[in-house]
């Protein structure tokens, strides 16, 4: 017969934290996102790149499964070339999207596409990417992250 021994039993969970904070006119609130160390959503930051030459523009690519009212922004902290101050205590700006899809499925990895061009040289950068949805259950997930500094 079985055997249940309770005191080396143990129980693993596990819970997605993804939120959509809303402003009072109804629209999605980043403010917090642009900070150097804050954010209300859930987040992944790359670590800080430093460059061999100056560059002016940032591209960001990625594969992604985003469904219903789900979404994905894109962030990039920079530091100018001699620029004063800690790379930490610097703001992020928002990348615009060239590519955004909608999967069709919750499996269904879609490819996405953000850049941002036209900057002040820089030569230190790091890329965050925010993901905002109002259903823990309706998870964004992201594989194949590339993120490319471009001097054109």
């Amino acid at each position: 017969s079985p055997v249940l021994d309770l005191q080396s039993s143990s129980i693993t969970t596990i819970s997605n934290r993804l939120t959509k904070e809303l402003n009072s006119n109804g629209e999605l609130d980043i403010t917090s996102e642009l900070l150097p160390s804050g954010g209300k959503h859930s987040s992944y930051i790359t670590k800080k790149v430093v460059l061999e030459n100056e560059s002016t523009s940032i591209k960001v690519l990625f594969d992604a499964i985003r469904t219903g009212g789900n979404d994905i922004k894109v962030f990039a902290k920079t530091k100018r070339v001699g620029q004063p101050g800690s790379f930490d205590d610097m703001n992020y700006v928002e990348i615009p999207a060239l590519s955004y899809p909608a999967s069709e499925t919750n499996s269904q990895y879609r490819a996405f596409d953000y850049e941002l061009k036209n900057m002040e040289e820089f030569d230190e950068f790091s890329i965050k990417i925010v993901m905002i949805g109002p259903d823990m259950s309706d998870i964004i997930k992201v594989k194949n992250l590339r993120s490319m500094a471009l001097a054109i």
